[in-house]
C-alpha cells in the first residue's frame, strides 16, 4: 500500500494547509498518517482559553478532539507528540519515535512546513525535524533501531511569501509537478 506522511507543528496547520492533499490521497487509496507535534495550546487556542475554567489540560483535550475528528474526516490517522508550542520542545524521545514512524510507514511522500516562516518559528522547526529524522531513518545511523533501512522519499519545499501556504512538499516526482522551479529537494 502506498503511504503519505504529514508532519505538522499544530493541528490547524494540517487542516487548512494540507487538508485537500490528505483527503485526495486517502481517496486514492494511500494510507495517510499525520504526526502533530503539538496541540497548538498556546498559538492557535485563543478561543479555548476564553472558556470559563480553561486549563492547559482542557485546552489540549479540546484540541486533540478537534484534530482527531478532522483527521478522520480527511481519511487519515493521527499521532500527537505533545511537544508544546511557542516553542516546540522536541527531545530525543520524539526524535526516536519519528525515525520509527518513517521506518514503519516508508512514505511515498512527506508533507511539512516551509523551512522559513518569519511569523511562526514552530513551522521551520517542524520542517527541520521532519528532514533530520528522515535522513536518520534512511541511513540507519541510530544504533537502537534494528529495522531494515529503506530509501526514504525526498522532501520538497516551495518557497512561499510570508503568510502564504506553507505545506508544499512531496517526494514522488508525479506529485512534484506544479511546484515549478521553486521546488528544491532537501
Amino acid at each position: 500500500m502506498k503511504t503519505g506522511l504529514v508532519v505538522t507543528a499544530h493541528p490547524g496547520d494540517f487542516v487548512w494547509r494540507a487538508g485537500g492533499a490528505i483527503a485526495l490521497h486517502a481517496k486514492r487509496g494511500y494510507r495517510m498518517k499525520i504526526v502533530c507535534l503539538s496541540y497548538g495550546e498556546r498559538g492557535e487556542s485563543q478561543f479555548a482559553w476564553k472558556e470559563p475554567g480553561a486549563t492547559m489540560a482542557s485546552v489540549k483535550a479540546g484540541r486533540e478532539d478537534e484534530a482527531e475528528r478532522a483527521a478522520k474526516m480527511l481519511g487519515a490517522e493521527i499521532e500527537f507528540f505533545d511537544c508544546g508550542d511557542y516553542p516546540l520542545k522536541l527531545n530525543e524521545t520524539h526524535f526516536d519515535r519519528m525515525v520509527d514512524i518513517y521506518r514503519e510507514l516508508n512514505p511515498s511522500f512527506v508533507l511539512t512546513h516551509a523551512l522559513e516562516d518569519p511569523y511562526n518559528f514552530d513551522h521551520p522547526d517542524a520542517a527541520h525535524f521532519a528532514q533530520q529524522t528522515r535522513v536518520v531513518a534512511s541511513h540507519g545511523s541510530q544504533a537502537r533501531c534494528e529495522v531494515s533501512i529503506f530509501c526514504a522519499a525526498g522532501v520538497f519545499v516551495r518557497a512561499a511569501p510570508a503568510g502564504d501556504v506553507q505545506f508544499q512538499a512531496a517526494g514522488d516526482p508525479q506529485h512534484r509537478r506544479g511546484l515549478g522551479d521553486q521546488a528544491q529537494e532537501l
